[in-house]
């Protein structure tokens, strides 16, 4: 069997790692070929994780995080912080014993590209800019190469936010959470590393110029005007695709799906979709089964962003009371929270169950911000 995969990003490295170390751990025989443009920069954004995402790159990688952080930069996370949210700070911290890490995306793609080529005589590398109609050798290609130009085969999500600056502070640090920092006109993440700090400030350009933003995410950090110039931007438009798997095509990452990156979402659907995608060409599922629960997964996490937004901020403006209406209609809209609320045992809420964060999570959610949603 012969297995392509396009991308040397976070999702292509690991979507790489996780297929090789299956189907080494099964005893499935193949040749997987690792093509990507490396003229094409690694996005050098700081990376949170879930505890499933940690584990499944110290299983792919044989990377022992207590030994060797530093080859990362990366830091230990215990959940996650939400700061302005409500009057008192709320954490959600993982399970006892459980753990993840922030890392920096440069640093993964050395790491995961070096010891690929390492640990799997079956790995190889080839530098190009391909086509799907070049690789009609290979019995399966799965595409990690980032964001779509084309969004036919793509259903637009309803989110509320659709712009971002990326800071990088160069001080360093390590707090143990990943913090989201509720704002006037969203939200803005940061996360800690050995070598700088990551601010992406969240925002919807409706409510707000550029120039708003920016001074917002200065008041916040306290960054200087000199630093303006070093303000990235990102384009937050989420969406996933109809059909994540046709055929021999099958993609992953921001090729997939992209939703903002609020509980570190966007790695954690990566991993689920590599356990997908490895059971799906073995043979286990069929493409409309396989389609069938990434969907469920996309759709899981979008409606837990949306429950979070549905109780607003601190903040009392005219995006945070546009933010929290749309966000509770579509809770009112969608099936997968209802079956959540109301437990029912059928095979949507057990497959959601199982797949995504599980039913206490939704219920912490719930009771932390004051939702009411699972009282008795």
């Amino acid at each position: 069997m012969k297995i392509a995969i396009l991308g040397a990003g976070s999702a292509g490295i690991l979507t790489t790692g996780c297929i090789l170390k299956d189907f080494k751990n099964r005893g499935i025989d193949c040749e997987v070929t690792h093509i990507y443009d490396s003229n094409k920069p690694i996005l050098g954004v700081g990376e949170s994780t879930t505890s499933e995402v940690t584990f499944a790159i110290g299983q792919a990688f044989d990377f022992i995080f207590a030994t060797e952080a530093k080859e990362l930069n990366s830091t230990t996370k215990y959940g996650t912080q939400y700061i302005d949210w409500r009057e008192k700070e709320i954490i959600f911290p993982f399970q006892s014993g459980y753990h993840a890490i922030h890392f920096d995306a440069r640093d993964f793609a050395e790491m995961g590209l070096k010891r690929l080529q390492k640990m799997y005589s079956n790995y190889k590398r080839v530098d190009a800019n391909v086509e799907y109609k070049d690789l009609t050798e290979y019995d399966y290609v799965i595409d990690c190469r980032g964001r779509p130009t084309d969004f036919s085969d793509y259903e637009e999500c309803n989110l509320v936010l659709n712009s971002a600056l990326v800071y990088d502070d160069p001080t360093p640090s390590d707090f143990g959470f990943t913090k989201h920092v509720a704002h006037k006109y969203g939200w803005m993440f940061v996360i800690p590393l050995q070598h700088r700090t990551s601010h992406g400030f969240l925002y919807n350009n409706e409510f707000c110029t550029r120039k708003e933003a920016e001074d917002e995410l200065i008041r916040i950090t306290e960054a200087s005007d000199d630093d303006r110039s070093n303000f990235r931007t990102f384009d937050l438009k989420p969406y996933y695709c109809k059909k994540t798997i046709d055929g021999k095509i099958l993609k992953s990452g921001n090729r997939a799906v992209f939703f903002e990156p609020m509980s570190a979402n966007s790695l954690y659907m990566t991993v689920k979709n590599a356990e997908i995608h490895s059971q799906y060409i073995r043979g286990e599922i069929t493409q409309d089964k396989a389609n069938e629960l990434c969907i469920l997964n996309y759709r899981a996490v979008e409606d837990l962003i949306n429950l979070i937004y549905h109780g607003g901020s601190i903040y009392e403006n005219d995006f945070w009371d546009w933010a929290k209406e749309t966000s509770s209609k579509r809770i009112e809209q969608t099936d997968v929270l209802k079956r959540y609320v109301a437990n029912q045992d059928d095979e949507m809420f057990k497959t959601i169950t199982e797949r995504f964060m599980g039913h206490h999570v939704l219920r912490y959610v719930d009771k932390e911000f004051e939702f009411g949603y699972f009282d008795d």
